[in-house]
């Protein structure tokens, strides 16, 4: 592989195309992005959607990378004196190369991966846990904390269950009770509480 256009010493390279190699036919393009999110996550490195195309004149694909892609951009701010940045302002991004690709084949909604670059320009990271991306939950997470939050569950019962489901799963308490928070509002849509009461109610069947 030629390294000249990463911007790293060679014993700073990590390389995780090993990792990212894989002949599997997925399902869906998300089934094949929560596959390179949970590698990423395995090998200590969190990955990102840089770009998607729906396939209008071409072949539909999404371009995965490492969070730390790409380079920071000062945004133009008045309150910023002489360039002087905000105090604790500061950028991940250290224009890391890698990069994978999922394309959509022509049969039904199946899709595979390929390779681009597999190195990144820094090492890993000794944890992920409380990552603020990495520790999203996945559609089917969501579904559980619905699911458990209308029978009751306590939120650190519910994240037991969220990390027995996946092994990988990097989520913390702040995660569930933002998520449960979010969740209700989606499920009053503006009502009060009494309101969403009589509409449990009778839901429930409690009152006619």
């Amino acid at each position: 592989m030629n390294f000249d256009h990463i911007e790293a010493p060679l014993q700073q390279l990590v390389d995780c195309s090993d990792a990212f190699i894989s002949n599997e036919i997925f399902c869906s393009r998300e089934a094949l992005i929560e596959w390179a999110r949970n590698v990423g996550k395995r090998n200590g490195f969190v990955i990102v959607i840089k770009r998607s195309d729906k396939g209008d004149s071409r072949k539909a694909r999404v371009t995965l990378a490492c969070e730390r892609g790409g380079t920071y951009r000062h945004a133009k701010n008045k309150s910023n004196v002489e360039g002087l940045n905000r105090k604790g302002t500061g950028t991940k991004k250290c224009d890391c190369p890698f990069k994978i690709i999922g394309v959509k084949l022509t049969s039904n909604d199946d899709w595979s991966v390929k390779v681009v670059c597999g190195f990144h320009n820094h090492q890993a990271a000794k944890q992920l846990e409380g990552h603020s991306y990495a520790g999203r939950l996945s559609d089917g997470e969501k579904t559980i904390l619905s699911d458990m939050t209308k029978n009751l569950v306590k939120p650190r019962n519910i994240l037991l269950s969220i990390k027995n489901h996946d092994e990988y799963n990097v989520s913390t308490m702040k995660t569930i009770y933002n998520a449960r928070h979010k969740h209700r509002l989606l499920n009053t849509a503006g009502r009060s509480q009494m309101q969403q009461l009589m509409k449990q109610l009778n839901e429930c069947k409690y009152v006619e």
